[in-house]
């Protein structure tokens, strides 16, 4: 692994060389950023995947609405569709993505998937009017200029110590971080460096706050109901489609369960095969109880045969430390 990566650094030098020059004309003005047709809040991060972006923005979504007539915006990564999309719950996954469909479940947010955002805020303005709308993933889409932008950093994946793509995880520039308005950093419980130092290692103002953040799992229901709680078996097969499933598998684990686990990509669509293949790996290693994920379960819905499988669904939430600070910050920066 560690030679594939020295192999393939001369492709991140020229990767990190383009992120660097497009960056440097937005921020010299060369290329214009522009203010949306709503505020705006701006949930990303600088590395591929497995920071939390989904779970953060049902967080915000849920404690915001109080305050705010909240939608989300999203891209809308891996669907069949093209331009502006407004969702609900009978929407098919494959022409919204599936994060989109799951925050029309997770959330009372109005919810559209939309490329090219500064539009999708347009459309959302004239047929919602909401007067706060989240952005799960739009921190390099430098032609809109967030309200607010809030960035994800692993705990255990710290950029500091990271490569550009392909070599490492690196999207964006390290900088970027210091102009975010917060910085969440996830996966706390993975941290191994003193939070005293975090501001250093990150690249960080000295006023930037910092907030951290660990999962929860919630109570465990049948993806053809919901409304059913179950326990887990002991012995399961756990499907995954997520970029970073490494502390699901723990989960399970230290609940005492066997686990068989079947990865994907992140994002993978699933098929008819899959379901197939899961039967007979489950026939062939006695698991009576598929386990998956939210996400992954906006995929497996409704394919042919996922019926004669008994599959539950383990949801992931959020806890964010001093979040009662995180929500004034957000309020007092959207009413400046």
């Amino acid at each position: 692994m560690q030679i594939l990566r020295y192999i393939l650094l001369p492709i991140s030098w020229l990767y990190a060389l383009t992120v660097r020059m497009r960056n440097a004309a937005y921020d010299l003005g060369w290329f214009k950023s522009e203010k949306g047709a709503v505020k705006t809040l701006i949930i990303g991060n600088i590395t591929v995947g497995g920071t939390g972006k989904t779970p953060h923005t049902i967080f915000l979504a849920k404690h915001l609405q109080d305050q705010f007539k909240i939608a989300i915006l999203s891209r809308g990564y891996g669907r069949k569709s093209k331009g502006y999309l407004e969702l609900d719950q009978t929407t098919h996954w494959s022409t919204s993505g599936d994060e989109p469909l799951l925050y029309t479940f997770r959330t009372n947010a109005f919810v559209a998937v939309c490329e090219d955002r500064l539009e999708g805020l347009k459309k959302l303005k004239t047929n919602v009017s909401p007067n706060l709308v989240i952005l799960d993933d739009a921190l390099q889409h430098r032609r809109l200029r967030g309200d607010m932008n809030i960035a994800l950093v692993r705990a255990d994946k710290l950029p500091n110590h990271d490569f550009y793509l392909p070599a490492g995880t690196l999207r964006d520039s390290r900088v970027r971080l210091k102009q975010a308005d917060a910085v969440i950093i996830t996966h706390a419980e993975r941290l191994t460096v003193k939070k005293e130092s975090m501001p250093t290692s990150l690249g960080l103002k000295s006023e930037t706050p910092i907030f951290y953040s660990s999962i929860r799992y919630g109570a465990p229901y049948m993806l053809r109901d919901s409304a059913v709680k179950v326990d887990i078996a002991e012995s399961i097969f756990l499907v995954t489609g997520i970029a970073h499933p490494k502390p699901l598998v723990e989960h399970l684990e230290r609940l005492g369960c066997n686990v068989m686990h079947r990865a994907y990509r992140d994002h993978a669509p699933f098929s008819e095969h899959d379901v197939e293949e899961w039967k007979a790996s489950m026939l062939d290693a006695d698991k009576k109880m598929l386990v998956t994920t939210e996400k992954d379960a906006m995929r497996m819905n409704g394919l042919p045969g996922i019926e004669d499988l008994q599959i539950v669904v383990l949801p992931i939430e959020i806890q964010i430390q001093d979040h009662e600070i995180l929500l004034r910050l957000i309020s007092e920066k959207l009413y400046e």
